[in-house]
């Protein structure tokens, strides 16, 4: 650990520019952002089942399946009720991208030998025959309707090509202008948006949280801006590292890789805040800056590095699971603690060494600077 605190306190404006490198090329690779919204990749990897499924998709041009359910206090075969479920009926199938809708209203039935096209006029004037047909004749009724015909469901099938967000924003806000029915939307698509939602949120509500909950408890502890500061970047710089091996591995950012940077943002914040607790200590004890380096190094770059094998023996069985973004997971944490753990002493290390605070002061004030963080890993 000698050696290793006398290279890092000779080098430590190298080090410093080398980690200011990588995080560029780290923030470069944002230009790579995407978010992973198909939750089934979650469980499908490699399923043969599914890869049969994609092939007849494929094969017969077939899109996704967005279902619009219905409800409504009186049954939905009623006069007044058919006509509503025929214009919202018309209404999806005007949206662009959409290939066709089915629903418990067929598109024409068959009476006496003859066959009618069911429209609005059809059904004010015949609604008792269609009520009937529908009832008794209908092969896809329990399909769309519930037994007391009060709930049914409008099955909409999309174009194999279709803007699948487009489609269900236009959905969304025909549920949200709906006055008379009561609807609700389902199905892979409506999954999809949001889980979009959820990852957005995660992104922009909960790396802010960790962050500030991190200097608030450094600040509480260290009782020092520039320390706090200090002990708070290898585990910010971290989770921007993390980020930048996700996207330029070119991998999607999914509910479970999201949230890895955060973890390790709070996971790895526990080194930094044990080093600069030391380093702060023996400021008390040590005025040349080399010396103090020095035995900081000795008293926590051991337990650093054990630490950080550990973690990494941890995060190395998540490779082994069959949930591919679990493995992945796994495999981004492994790399980011395999880079981290080595560098993180050292931007400590640096940083510390070329941090201006006035130890003297400290030391003339009689009363430590900070609190002995001894449990900290």
């Amino acid at each position: 650990m000698e050696r290793i605190a006398r290279f890092v306190y000779k080098r430590s404006r190298l080090i410093i520019v080398l980690v200011a490198i990588l995080n560029i090329v780290a923030l470069a690779s944002f230009f790579s952002f995407e978010l992973d919204t198909d939750f089934l990749s979650l469980f499908t990897e490699g399923n043969p089942k599914t890869g049969e499924y994609d092939q007849l998709n494929e094969k017969y041009q077939i899109g996704e399946a967005i279902s619009v359910l219905i409800e409504q206090d009186s049954s939905l075969l009623d006069e007044e009720n058919l006509k509503k479920v025929f214009r919202l009926q018309e209404k999806i199938e005007e949206i662009d991208g959409v290939f066709q809708v089915v629903c418990c209203i067929p598109p024409e039935i068959s009476l006496e030998g003859h066959i009618f096209e069911v429209d609005e006029k059809f059904i004010e004037r015949h609604s008792d025959l269609l009520e009937d047909f529908i009832e008794d004749d209908y092969f896809l009724t329990e399909q769309f309707l519930s037994s007391d015909g009060s709930k049914g469901a409008l099955i909409v099938n999309l174009d194999w090509d279709a803007a699948a967000g487009d489609v269900v924003a236009a959905l969304e806000e025909i549920v949200q202008n709906e006055e008379s029915l009561t609807l609700s939307l389902a199905g892979n698509e409506i999954i999809k948006d949001t889980i979009w939602n959820y990852l957005i949120r995660i992104l922009f509500i909960l790396p802010p949280c960790a962050i500030i909950l991190v200097l608030l408890v450094f600040s509480s502890i260290l009782r020092n801006r520039k320390f706090t500061i200090l002990a708070a970047i290898p585990a910010g710089l971290a989770a921007l590292w993390t980020f930048g091996t996700i996207f330029w591995s070119g991998q999607e950012l999914n509910l479970v890789t999201a949230l890895s940077p955060i973890f390790i943002l709070v996971v790895g914040s526990a080194y930094g805040l044990h080093y600069v607790s030391h380093f702060m200590d023996n400021m008390l004890r040590y005025s040349d800056r080399r010396q103090l380096t020095i035995e900081t190094m000795r008293m926590v770059g051991t337990p650093i590095f054990l630490a950080t094998i550990t973690t990494m023996a941890g995060f190395a069985s998540l490779t082994w699971t069959e949930v591919l973004p679990m493995r992945q997971m796994g495999d981004i944490r492994l790399f980011r603690y395999r880079l981290c753990g080595v560098y993180r002493p050292f931007l400590s290390a640096g940083c510390a060494v070329q941090n201006k605070a006035p130890h003297e002061t400290t030391a003339s004030s009689g009363k430590p600077s900070s609190r002995a963080c001894h449990g900290s890993i």
